[in-house]
């Protein structure tokens, strides 16, 4: 609603095209820091997970499966925590499944190959 009023505004005392620019303008600003703000996520998540890897003693490993769910405020105005859920794959024979919920610990345990190859399939 605010945005619909401070439109109304700025085309009253500017103009139609002004207003479109400015409005052009704000949409960039936000769509690039959202960019940059995503960049950090990936950087710091994959900071963890080699850290992580470290700890463990693995070295390389094969990400399989990576499903992550993006946090960010909620329409109850509190904040929902990003996650990471990842099927890793140590070659020959070991796997492992990667947990990193916003705020908490990372958590790396392993899995049976049937347990992996039903995750990767589901």
């Amino acid at each position: 609603m605010l945005a619909i009023e401070l439109m109304l505004w700025l085309k009253a005392n500017w103009g139609w095209i002004p207003t479109g620019v400015a409005f052009g303008l704000l949409i960039r600003f936000v769509h690039r820091r959202s960019k940059a703000y995503e960049a950090y996520r990936l950087r710091e998540r994959n900071q963890y997970l080699r850290q992580t890897l470290t700890h463990h003693g693995l070295g390389e490993v094969q990400t399989l499966k990576d499903s992550t769910i993006r946090g960010g405020p909620n329409s109850e105005g509190g904040h929902t925590p990003y996650q990471v859920h990842l099927i890793l794959h140590s070659p020959p024979d070991r796997w492992f499944v990667y947990i990193h919920v916003e705020g908490s610990a990372p958590v790396l345990s392993p899995l049976s190959e049937q347990r992996a190859l039903l995750a990767l399939n589901a």
